[in-house]
């Protein structure tokens, strides 16, 4: 019996949060501010509006689109914009501001004025007793983005207040003040590139990250081949420990100071983060399965791209593994005569932006289509695959590492290893697993001297030196 009445209690409960969600969550206007293409093959920020009455919401799209236009004017953001979609949703509070208590001790807290004001999402300066922290109720943020714009990747709230503040956390909330916007391109780098902060803020918030490590050695340190440029290090975040034994990469970057700009090793988590959820390619033709009407007719194989800015993309076509084009979006096969073999079509895709190259000696991203001929006069086709990996140190001494990310997993990996002479030393093949995994290889027994590791994956194969010590 104990177990039915638990049973009939649930099911009530989950009755009460469903009407609850359905009374709470409204359908607002949405306006697209910048649209570069579908939803699911753009990466999705949204602002919204808090403390702006009905009658200032062509305010805030004013507003929205100042800011916008400052937070894609960093690097990365700004090579990488056509990667973006940016939505406004236009939430009106009953009344103009936000919330500012006055209760705090901050010597500046007293520099504005007591406020109230009743707004859609409960805004308020003073938050955990830090008159700058303005926060907002996190869970009606959530609620108004699952209603209408579900397909979101990053939500901005922009507060209708002329004063300094901002947060971030699950979203990234800052006022109309122009220094605000340096915070909430702060808070994006954390909940967008989960980047770390480069100031101290506690041994809890302490983790191995892009920007964070207790690595100090300059020939392991995951940012070893940036070291001596654009400023960047291996600064420890203290004098004594805990601090000193955590290590950031520059003295002025925007995860440190408001007043700079992301660092060469940000810059390039955020390139990480933008093509683990979206692809360069667009789309491509033939788009599904497809029978060629005419025995003997030529064959349109297209691909179209998303470019950064400058662009930096290299395009490569194969048939059957062998080269036939490059440097450009489209490729006509015209069949042999009386020919009844399969052939395989592909197109391989790859970003050598000189933005990235934390990892290197060997590091890519890497997306392809393939398609095969059938000898039945149809075409079939795979779906877009990414692939993004990269090997380190460089130089190595006792372990080597490999990270990949892969989605669509299709083929397997080879993965070679010769030394100076040409000589084979090692061969390992990955069975892909779509995700982002993590292989070390243990070569500390190998002798001092200049070795090249060959990537090999379907039709793309590349070739990288580096020192074993």
């Amino acid at each position: 019996m104990k177990r039915k009445n638990t049973y009939y209690r649930l099911i009530t409960i989950l009755l009460f949060f469903t009407t609850a969600i359905s009374f709470y969550a409204q359908t607002f206007e949405v306006v697209p501010l910048v649209e570069n293409g579908a939803t699911d093959k753009r990466i999705n920020f949204i602002y919204l509006s808090e403390g702006y009455t009905a009658g200032e919401l062509s305010q805030f799209e004013t507003d929205a689109a100042s800011i916008a236009e400052a937070q894609f004017g960093y690097s990365p953001y700004k090579e990488y914009q056509n990667f973006f979609n940016i939505y406004l949703i236009k939430v009106p509070s009953a009344e103009t501001g936000t919330d500012h208590p006055q209760n705090t001790s901050d010597s500046d807290c007293t520099s504005v004025p007591v406020m109230q004001a009743d707004t859609y999402f409960d805004s308020t300066f003073d938050s955990y007793g830090i008159h700058r922290l303005l926060t907002a109720d996190t869970g009606k943020i959530t609620d108004v983005m699952m209603e209408n714009t579900p397909y979101f990747d990053e939500a901005l709230l922009i507060v209708n207040t002329p004063y300094y503040g901002g947060s971030g956390g699950s979203y990234a909330v800052g006022s109309t003040h122009a220094e605000s916007v340096a915070i909430m391109t702060h808070e994006t780098g954390h909940s967008f590139g989960h980047l770390k902060d480069e100031y101290w803020v506690g041994a809890y918030y302490a983790a191995e990250a892009a920007n964070m490590t207790q690595e100090s050695d300059p020939e392991l340190i995951k940012w070893k081949n940036w070291i001596g440029d654009e400023g960047i290090g291996i600064f420890p975040y203290g004098d004594n420990p805990p601090e000193s034994e955590w290590f950031h990469p520059h003295q002025s970057c925007l995860m440190r100071t408001l007043d700079g700009v992301f660092c060469a090793v940000c810059r390039e988590a955020l390139i990480d983060e933008i093509y683990t959820l979206v692809s360069p390619i667009d789309s491509f033709f033939p788009e599904e399965n497809n029978t060629i009407p005419v025995e003997g007719e030529d064959i349109d194989f297209q691909v179209n791209l998303i470019h950064p800015d400058p662009d930096t993309l290299t395009i490569q076509w194969y048939l059957d593994g062998e080269p036939v084009a490059e440097a450009q979006e489209n490729w006509t096969y015209t069949p042999e005569p009386d020919d009844e073999e399969n052939h395989q079509v592909a197109v391989v895709v790859q970003d050598e932006t000189p933005l990235s190259r934390t990892y290197v000696f060997a590091g890519g991203y890497v997306f392809n289509v393939f398609w095969v001929i059938t000898n039945n006069s149809s075409v079939e086709d795979q779906a877009v695959e990414r692939f993004i990996y990269k090997a380190y140190p460089n130089p190595v001494r006792d372990v080597l590492h490999f990270d990949y990310t892969l989605f669509e997993a299709t083929e397997e990996v080879q993965l070679t290893f010769y030394n100076a002479l040409g000589q084979e030393v090692m061969h390992k093949t990955l069975v892909l697993e779509t995700g982002q995994w993590h292989q070390e290889w243990d070569i500390s027994s190998w002798q001092a001297g200049m070795y090249y590791l060959q990537v090999r994956k379907g039709n793309y194969t590349k070739t990288w030196a580096f020192v074993k010590i």
